[in-house]
């Protein structure tokens, strides 16, 4: 949110509501004064995108008034690679850590930050439905349904296919990886594809 926005309407609306009132900020009726603010800016007959915009600035101060009051509690939104790893196994975490250093050294320096942002996007998708269902404790505890449940999910909320096909690349990738080291054997899953909305599978 700009300074300027800030300025002009955030500001403004709030020295309405105080204004109308002649209230401290925490003897304010949450419903009867802003509505009396919005009331008064609505009469100015201003015009239907400023006064929408005085709405949204509304709810917001409304918002800010709810916190300061301990009535509504912020959420800290993760960032970056602490957001897609939020809730994996420390295992897993460890793995995609080494891939990711090893996949990041060929990537060229101007790209790596918007390459790595991308890597823990596509790289946990899979992973993160996974465990967020059952326990996760090697890459061999994943299997074949799960792929195909994931990819029904993507499906039904509208993803397009070639994200979906995205997810289970880096996904199959990753697998392969980990087989030459301490999890598995053999590979761990088949390769799908996703092509008008359909499943396409094939042996790995």
């Amino acid at each position: 949110m700009s300074v300027d926005v800030i300025n002009v309407l955030y500001v403004p609306t709030a020295g309405h509501v105080l204004g109308l009132t002649l209230k401290p900020h925490n003897q304010l009726d949450l419903d009867a004064d802003l509505q009396r603010a919005f009331e008064y800016v609505k009469a100015k007959r201003l015009s239907a995108h400023w006064t929408d915009n005085t709405r949204i600035a509304l709810h917001k101060f409304r918002q800010f008034l709810c916190q300061q009051r301990g009535q509504m509690t912020v959420a800290v939104r993760l960032k970056g690679r602490e957001r897609y790893v939020a809730g994996l196994p420390d295992w897993l975490v460890e793995q995609l850590e080494r891939y990711h250093h090893l996949m990041r050294s060929h990537w060229r320096p101007a790209r790596a930050d918007q390459g790595s942002l991308r890597f823990w996007s596509a790289h946990t998708a899979i992973w993160r439905w996974a465990t967020a269902r059952r326990a996760i404790t090697s890459p061999l505890d994943v299997k074949r349904q799960d792929v195909l449940d994931y990819v029904d999910h993507c499906l039904v909320v509208g993803w397009a296919a070639s994200t979906i096909n995205y997810h289970l690349r880096t996904f199959h990738a990753f697998c392969c990886i980990c087989k030459s080291r301490i999890f598995v054997s053999r590979k761990p899953c088949c390769g799908f594809r996703v092509s008008n909305s359909r499943i396409a599978c094939r042996a790995s």
